[in-house]
């Protein structure tokens, strides 16, 4: 356990005008808006306050201008990416959690996601996706009687599935 010090959000300090080569084409606020978002790692209302601008704006420019429209594409995959290295981050190498006694925080612990780990294991290699079963033709089928009649019903179905 280890004793570090949080991390304070800044998300309400306005952007500077953000540099106009990484964002061809566009008004200096669309170009300090995209840049937020990729800040924030999509977080559309995030970038927008931070752009000073409103989010129904964001909206109207993707309907409106095409070269805005594929900037924001490129933007919000930027923006996975930046999603995606905090889940492996928080997967592989944790994040701290405060301990508590009696009201006050004594130490940090480091908790892992393993539902993170998972979904990012079965992203990449097929074998920990989970399998489905599938039954050819259409099943319909109304059970009158006991349990155990349902069970044996059910076993045979699974079995020619196979």
């Amino acid at each position: 356990m280890l004793l570090e010090d949080e991390n304070e959000d800044d998300d309400e300090q306005p952007l500077g005008p953000a540099d106009p080569s990484v964002w061809p084409g566009v008004l200096p606020k669309q170009a300090a808006f995209l840049t937020a978002l990729v800040m924030f790692a999509g977080h559309r209302t995030k970038a927008a306050r931070a752009a000073k601008i409103s989010r129904a704006l964001t909206y109207h420019w993707q309907d409106t201008d095409a070269t805005f429209k594929l900037l924001l594409e490129r933007a919000q995959r930027q923006a996975f990416g930046t999603l995606e290295d905090e889940m492996i981050r928080r997967a592989h190498d944790g994040i701290s959690h405060g301990i508590y006694y009696q009201g006050e925080r004594v130490a940090f612990e480091r908790v892992y996601s393993d539902g993170i780990m998972m979904m990012l294991a079965r992203a990449g290699d097929p074998k920990y996706r989970s399998s489905e079963l599938q039954v050819k033709g259409t099943v319909d089928l109304k059970f009158k009687g006991e349990l155990a009649d349902l069970l044996d019903v059910y076993r045979q179905l699974t079995k020619t599935a196979e």
